[in-house]
């Protein structure tokens, strides 16, 4: 049932927009469909009490524990994982398409399997490590996803797997033998994430999935590293690639029309590329940081050396890799929408390396002139389309890099002051001009 809208349908009626028999009808449609919100609300209320349920159990054991011997401490390890794997068969045998049976169900035996890989360590103390213990219950798990099914178990497996990879990286190891382990993880739940996008790409679990998938990678970047280099800015330009192609996804076709809080990818690509330029917006960063991230090092090594280092680096591959994909869709977008402005955000990698090669003072000039320019093209395409939030936001990109440079000591203050005082000119402007155009449309006889 959606109230609000119930309420409008006496002015609807009143404007003659529907008649009253069209009324009744929608009425009778509301009024009868399920709540999706209950729904939802349901399976959280479910999922969190299968969690305290599985834990309490543990607690129950847990208690008396030191006191068991091992055959008996064996016997209540194994309890939860016999109990979750019945629960698991009856809701997929009685309870076929019940969704709180199935998600109740597969995330007690997610917990259970948990469980008793970490007590039977315990009891016969086996050695391990916490990557181990992560990739074996990963693997166990992962499964549910598509036989109970279960969309929560697939959040909690793509939580997993992020503290895996979080585990595994190290910017200063010098050799990685499992960079590969976190893509082939995430491809598995490739097929699960295609199902969903398919039949259910406007429910509230699909967004939320796309919110976990998009900090997930950004997290695990690191984690995809073999380490054989150091002084290249692999990381940076890794990173700028995967948020330009998190930038133009949220441009597509599929992303544009949604509400921005359900674009994770347009949000991450833009606010991501932001950070990173205004990072490097300092000159301070550019001499720190010179020998991780810059072409130039201490020694005579050119930048042609520190680049045949990264033929082992799969760093290397995922950037190439990402960026391909990110400029044939920005390159799509500009031509299949007609855009009246190229759109310069989804290609900041290129200007980024450009500066880095360029070095002080010429880099950092390209940086801070690139972010102004940025921010000029969404005030641009605000005022174009007439989006105050597209505009404002342009300006409080511009505002932004006037802050970070009114700290600045390099900068003198009547430089620092113009700029100020020109933005604050400009949102004034851009707003008051907006605002006037279109009171001058409703007011035209033509609108």
């Amino acid at each position: 049932m959606n109230p609000s809208f119930l309420r409008e349908l006496p002015n609807l009626i009143e404007e003659k927009i529907i008649d009253e028999e069209t009324a009744q009808r929608i009425r009778n449609y509301y009024l009868n469909k399920p709540s999706q919100r209950s729904n939802i609300l349901t399976s959280i209320l479910t999922a969190a009490g299968a969690l305290l349920a599985g834990l309490g159990i543990i607690l129950i054991i847990a208690h008396n524990w030191d006191n068991l011997g091992s055959v008996t401490k064996t016997v209540f390890a194994f309890l939860p994982l016999i109990l979750g794997q019945a629960l698991c068969f009856y809701a997929i045998t009685k309870k076929k398409g019940n969704r709180i049976w199935g998600e109740a169900s597969a995330i007690f035996l997610f917990c259970a399997v948990g469980a008793v890989i970490a007590l039977i360590g315990q009891i016969y103390h086996i050695d391990g490590t916490l990557e181990g213990f992560l990739l074996t219950w990963i693997l166990l798990t992962l499964p549910l996803v598509y036989i109970v099914p279960s969309r929560l178990t697939a959040l909690l497996c793509i939580c997993c797997i992020t503290w895996y990879a979080s585990l595994n990286s190290d910017l200063y190891r010098s050799t990685r033998s499992d960079f590969w382990h976190y893509p082939v993880l995430m491809v598995l739940l490739a097929p699960f994430y295609y199902k969903e996008w398919k039949n259910n790409s406007s429910s509230n679990y699909f967004h939320f999935l796309n919110w976990f998938l998009v900090i997930s990678i950004l997290i695990s970047v690191d984690s995809m590293s073999t380490g054989s280099s150091s002084k290249f800015p692999i990381y940076g330009a890794t990173y700028l690639a995967i948020l330009s192609l998190f930038y133009w996804v949220g441009k597509g076709k599929i992303w544009r029309d949604r509400n921005v809080f359900t674009n994770p990818f347009r949000i991450a690509g833009t606010l991501g590329i932001l950070v990173i330029l205004l990072w490097w917006s300092y000159e301070e960063i550019w001499r720190s940081n010179g020998n991780l991230f810059s072409f130039r090092t201490d020694t005579d090594e050119t930048i042609w050396t520190n680049f045949r280092s990264l033929k082992y680096e799969a760093l290397l591959y995922v950037s190439i890799i990402a960026f391909a994909v990110s400029a044939y869709l920005g390159i799509r977008n500009f031509f299949s929408e007609n855009e009246k402005t190229f759109d310069p955000t989804g290609f900041t990698l290129i200007i980024w390396l450009i500066a880095l090669m360029a070095g002080l003072p010429a880099g950092l000039f390209l940086i801070n002139i690139w972010i102004l320019y940025c921010g000029i093209y969404f005030v641009r395409k605000g005022a174009l389309k007439e989006n105050f939030g597209i505009l404002n936001f342009g300006l409080i990109w511009i505002a932004i890099l006037a802050i970070c440079r009114f700290f600045d000591d390099s900068i003198p203050f009547v430089v620092r002051g113009l700029f100020f005082l020109l933005t604050g000119i400009a949102f004034f402007a851009g707003n008051y001009i907006l605002i006037k155009s279109r009171k001058a449309k409703k007011s035209s006889p033509l609108a």
